[in-house]
């Protein structure tokens, strides 16, 4: 277990330090963080890309700038980690290279290699990782987060809009379980195994997203699209469009603010302020043994109570032709037994008695079967090509729901005390799916 906490205060380390690190030390202090990694202000490339009056984001810092002072920087990571910690790091994080603009960067070559063992053990690798986009190399916003936690009430408007790259991830899974003597041959079987591995290796992902203001609706409304594909094994996609006030995640940071630094109920307030890298690891320990307290704070403010408006969502997945014979095979024979069944209801289309029949022999409802039994058999003859071409060739499907006036997402809470209300839900949604998308 000790192998794991350090592992997610890896990623802690990462993904909160790396974009958002205290790099900004007040006149009076002896030595920041670039201090400490040898690296001099001046060395620093600002933010030099033009600038409309729109922008609400001022850098004067970037993220990643080049190779030196990346490498410089995670290296000096590593020592406030240990520091705010006190355990020794048994990581070492590295790249081969790196450069950044205000609107863009790049990263080649970064390594995660655990070192406590007489052979050094690369945990993960990623040979390139890249993004571009208003403000995504800048630190500002992160920044004011980290070290104040303080969020700007049109926060929102810093990001409108950005796009992500990861090429070639590999996990090395059978490392990790070994560190922690743990075994997931021994636990599932060589051949679920020897899958898994082969699914955490030459990952690549890709993600978007692009947000604007609603001021009619009080929404942010959000536009993503995510593709992750398993070394062309599996691709699985979800894009779509929803919209949510933002006041909510504006009112949750206020109250954590409130807690930890303006009333200072924990007296974490000169924690924050001297050392923030050791409050966010102890506030994320805290969070991971007990997360009812965050649950609390996030319901008192309204984040978990409010409700999203849905206009669209897309899933998809897709398979190679391996994969689907080493997932029949593992099956033990049960995948091929299903598609033999699926095939002999695919074969010719049933008429609406044949399919209200089919409902009764799987247990259906018969006192809901009337209300229902129009709308799940025009459901079936609107899509019972799509299905035939799946069960007859079956390497992926996608689904996607669409609903042109938005679906309060409170509704579905409601659906067990009143199931009716699946009608009003589906009376707002169109609804297709098209068989072995070409993702």
């Amino acid at each position: 277990m000790i192998f794991y906490k350090y592992t997610a205060l890896l990623f802690f380390l990462i993904n909160v330090i790396l974009l958002s690190p205290d790099t900004w030390a007040d006149e009076d202090s002896t030595c920041d963080i670039f201090c400490q990694a040898g690296i001099a202000l001046s060395d620093i490339e600002p933010a030099t890309e033009e600038r409309t009056s729109n922008d609400i984001i001022k850098s004067s810092m970037l993220i990643v700038t080049d190779t030196k002072s990346t490498k410089k920087m995670l290296k000096s990571f590593i020592t406030m980690f240990e520091e705010a910690t006190s355990e020794k790091m048994p990581f070492s994080i590295d790249i081969k290279s790196s450069y950044g603009t205000n609107s863009s960067f790049s990263i080649d070559g970064f390594e995660v290699v655990f070192q406590e063992t007489p052979s050094p053990v690369e945990l993960l690798s990623i040979d390139s990782q890249k993004c571009s986009g208003s403000n995504v190399n800048t630190y500002d916003l992160l920044y004011n987060i980290y070290s104040d936690l303080r969020l700007q009430e049109d926060w929102y408007k810093a990001y409108p809009e950005w796009t992500c790259e990861i090429n070639n991830l590999n996990i090395n899974l059978k490392g990790i379980s070994e560190l922690n003597g743990e075994s997931l041959e021994a636990e599932l079987g060589y051949g679920p195994s020897e899958l898994i591995h082969e699914l955490s290796n030459n990952i690549d992902i890709t993600s978007s997203a692009s947000s604007s203001f609603n001021s009619r609706s009080d929404e942010l409304v959000q536009i993503f699209d995510f593709v992750i594909d398993f070394n062309d094994l599996v691709i699985f996609s979800i894009s779509g469009k929803e919209g949510a006030n933002p006041d909510h995640i504006f009112d949750f940071m206020q109250e954590l603010r409130s807690i930890f630094i303006e009333d200072n109920i924990y007296e974490t307030k000169e924690i924050i302020k001297n050392s923030p890298a050791k409050f966010w690891v102890e506030f994320v320990d805290s969070a991971i043994k007990d997360p009812s307290w965050i649950i609390d704070i996030a319901e008192s403010s309204g984040l978990i109570s409010s409700s999203q408006t849905l206009y669209n969502i897309s899933l998809g997945i897709s398979w190679s032709d391996g994969f689907y014979r080493d997932i029949s095979i593992l099956s033990g024979g049960a995948v091929d037994a299903g598609m033999i069944f699926a095939k002999a209801y695919t074969a010719n289309k049933m008429n609406k008695y044949e399919v209200q029949i089919l409902l009764q022999n799987f247990g259906f409802d018969g006192e809901l079967q009337g209300p229902y039994l129009d709308l799940i058999y025009s459901y079936y003859d609107q899509f019972f090509d799509e299905i035939k071409i799946f069960v007859n060739n079956p390497s992926g499907i996608m689904v996607e729901l669409d609903f042109a006036e938005g679906l309060d997402t409170s509704i579905v809470e409601k659906l067990e005390e009143n199931p009716m209300l699946f009608f009003t839900i589906l009376n707002n949604m169109d609804l297709s799916i098209n068989a072995n998308p070409n993702l």
